[in-house]
């Protein structure tokens, strides 16, 4: 972003290009910080049952890619994996209930 006059930026827009460039989008909007800042319960429980994420996508034909996003808060997990993925973890699905992306209206 380049500033022709500084001095015209007022401080909300400041606070605006922060936001979109610290932010990034998930598919249902915004993804919480305190999301991504604290561990996850996919990443929890995958640590408590001694699986990696690659193992993970392996077992639910997923690209690996897609776990680590859910395992490290940066984007929600798609309400139809809850499931699936409390079955191959042998955990119930409410253990993972903060990590799933809202439903949409």
């Amino acid at each position: 972003m380049i500033i022709d006059h500084p001095e015209e930026v007022t401080d909300w827009k400041v606070a605006i290009f922060r936001a979109e460039m610290l932010e990034p989008a998930s598919i249902n909007g915004l993804v919480s910080r305190a999301m991504r800042e604290s561990k996850t319960a996919l990443a929890v429980i995958l640590a408590d049952t001694g699986h990696k994420q690659a193992w993970l996508a392996e077992k639910l034909n997923l690209h690996p890619s897609s776990v680590s996003r859910w395992a490290l808060g940066k984007r929600p997990i798609p309400r139809r994996y809850v499931q699936a993925i409390a079955d191959t973890l042998g955990v119930e699905p409410q253990r993972l209930a903060r990590d799933v992306a809202p439903t949409r209206p």
